[in-house]
């Protein structure tokens, strides 16, 4: 027990990297690009390193495409990384050998990963949200252990861990994390998501100079209720730009059959990156 009576990490380290220049939206890829892009900033999602194949009884495998910036045909100057944002089965797989996750995602090439963000839920028993909590901070120094550099993902459900997290971030002088709302399906202008709003804020306060990465922050109304009541500098994490282009859609879900998949993910591109000031 840690000096907040819950499972302990105060022992476990953050060790410090810098990025250069951070863009305000980094872009989930899904399929390789094939023409230029004015984007600088591009994650892959564990669902496309870790795969089932049929052929071996749907065991679980990693990608043998180990350079992703090959894979995907992204900018040789782009920044890289690798997030976990992915339903409860795949994130809970990760957490059976935690070990073994992390030897495995260390042969791919990126310039840094998020941390493994564990769920905590309300609908969790107490123990089991603040055990998931502890196995955010264990995924993160066995990351590092192997030369990785991890962005913690943050999170909780009391006050209380929320102090034990954030004096955390302080004592480690943690100057990068990762916020989730991908499970939030409050609207922007609700109570709920005020609410978030207000806890990002609170964020802010603490650390002024904190780089936050949001995860399911992209949709327009969200980007700007976030930088319209809290302070950057922000970097949002969009899953949709790609996919909603390969079904021939704009961010404003138009559809247009007659421009071509990479030109309309380009033009969707533009266009958050105008939203979140970039």
């Amino acid at each position: 027990m840690d000096k907040w009576g819950g499972p302990e990490f105060d022992h476990i380290k953050w060790e410090p990297f810098r990025l250069p220049n951070i863009p305000s939206v980094m872009f989930q890829m899904n399929t390789p690009i094939k023409r230029p892009t004015t984007a600088s900033g591009f994650v892959v999602n564990i669902r496309k390193i870790l795969y089932a194949e049929d052929s071996k009884g749907d065991s679980l495998n990693y990608s043998p495409q180990k350079y992703l910036r090959t894979r995907f045909n992204l900018p040789l100057d782009s920044l890289v990384a690798v997030t976990f944002t992915a339903p409860d089965n795949v994130v809970d797989y990760l957490g059976f050998d935690i070990d073994e996750t992390c030897d495995e995602i260390a042969k791919f090439s990126v310039d840094f990963v998020f941390g493994i963000n564990f769920s905590i839920y309300e609908n969790y028993p107490a123990f089991d949200a603040t055990y998931n909590l502890k196995k955010r901070f264990v995924s993160l120094e066995k990351f590092q252990e192997r030369g990785i550099n991890v962005v913690p993902d943050i999170g909780w459900l009391s006050y209380k861990d929320r102090a034990r997290v954030l004096g955390w971030l302080e004592d480690n002088e943690v100057h990068y994390i990762a916020r989730n709302f991908q499970t939030v399906s409050s609207k922007v202008g609700t109570n709920t998501w005020g609410t978030f709003v207000k806890e990002l804020g609170y964020i802010r306060e603490r650390f002024p100079n904190m780089h936050m990465f949001l995860h399911g922050c992209s949709g327009r109304r969200r980007i700007q209720s976030v930088l319209s009541n809290v302070d950057g500098p922000f970097t949002f994490i969009d899953a949709k730009s790609q996919r909603l282009a390969e079904f021939h859609k704009d961010v404003y879900l138009n559809v247009d059959r007659d421009i071509h998949v990479d030109d309309l993910f380009e033009s969707n591109t533009v266009t958050l990156q105008k939203w979140a000031g970039g």
